[in-house]
């Protein structure tokens, strides 16, 4: 079980690292493609087209008087052909000659749309007057996310393997309780320990259950290095991780050559299971229930919103 484990943590490695690496394969020829396809340059306009409908240019104005210099990022509204726009006035004192002028510019720009086109002017009243269209921006983010992708890929790469290995021991902590009673039972009619495993494992061979496959592979290797079955089954239970079945194999281990004393024990140890089994089941129930909840507290929301909708209508 350990080398089947083992193996497919393996196979999960080299599956996510190809996966991770074609991740930012794929996420470097998109960021190229962008890359080259996006124009990054700042842009001198004198005009800009108008549309059917109005939309808004953010702009680099600057404005050039003399010695004084203002340069401003503004977001220009173009509006359709044939709409008008009155300017407001505006209450603000400006801290100079070029700021006054540079709200008057941009109030000004809308009051006639009759043309085709905005107009931008470049010098006007002795001002020189310089529009930039700042170019677009590289998408960076795309780097970011290929990278979080594959970081994501790589580190989820056991998630498989411990969602499998979680349902195979409740499966397994399923079957044992009857597993126990069958093993108490051909005790009783008087096989040794190793004699009636060996039976219970026949009369089971074709059980897909995890613990009888588990016991199966324990079999053939405790034959193929001629040891004890109960050991093996016992070094097994030791790194299993389940407490049931690790008193279960004590025990076993234990009374291996005493078959009746066993028995007695063992029947005590199966009212236990059972009792765990039984437990386990109230607490997935009770789960059940609780997630049931809300899905329920939706539903009555909507019976009174369907009882109560028509009395506010009428209304």
């Amino acid at each position: 079980m350990g080398y089947e484990d083992y193996r497919l943590k393996n196979l999960a490695d080299k599956k996510a690292l190809k996966n991770a690496i074609l991740t930012i394969i794929i996420t470097a020829v998109i960021f190229a493609a962008a890359y080259f396809t996006t124009d990054t340059e700042d842009k001198n306009v004198t005009a800009f087209v108008r549309e059917e409908t109005s939309r808004t240019e953010t702009v680099q104005l600057e404005l050039s008087k003399d010695d004084e210099v203002l340069t401003l990022t503004e977001n220009l509204t173009i509006l359709p052909e044939g709409f008008t726009q009155d300017s407001e006035e505006d209450e603000y004192v400006p801290e100079s000659f070029l700021t006054a002028y540079s709200r008057k510019l941009l109030s000004d720009l809308n009051k006639n749309s009759s043309n085709s086109a905005l107009l931008l002017p470049t010098y006007e009243d002795g001002v020189d007057i310089t529009w930039t269209v700042k170019g677009e921006e590289l998408p960076i983010w795309i780097l970011g996310l290929g990278l979080i992708l594959a970081l994501a890929i790589y580190f989820s790469r056991y998630d498989e393997i411990k969602k499998t290995n979680k349902a195979r021991k409740e499966e397994f902590a399923l079957e044992l309780p009857n597993m126990a009673m069958q093993y108490t039972l051909m005790l009783n009619t008087g096989l040794i320990s190793e004699s009636a495993f060996e039976e219970l494992i026949r009369q089971n061979q074709d059980e897909s259950n995890y613990l009888y496959i588990v016991f199966r592979a324990l079999l053939d290797k405790a034959r193929s290095t001629n040891t004890s079955f109960v050991y093996e089954m016992y070094n097994f239970s030791s790194n299993f991780g389940n407490k049931d079945f690790l008193r279960f194999s004590t025990l076993c281990v234990e009374h291996s050559h005493r078959g009746s004393e066993l028995a007695s024990k063992l029947d005590n140890e199966r009212k236990q299971l059972w009792n765990g089994r039984l437990s386990n089941a109230k607490a997935k129930a009770k789960e059940a229930e609780t997630k049931l909840c809300f899905p329920l507290m939706l539903l009555l929301l909507a019976l009174v919103l369907i009882c109560v909708a028509p009395a506010f209508l009428e209304m």
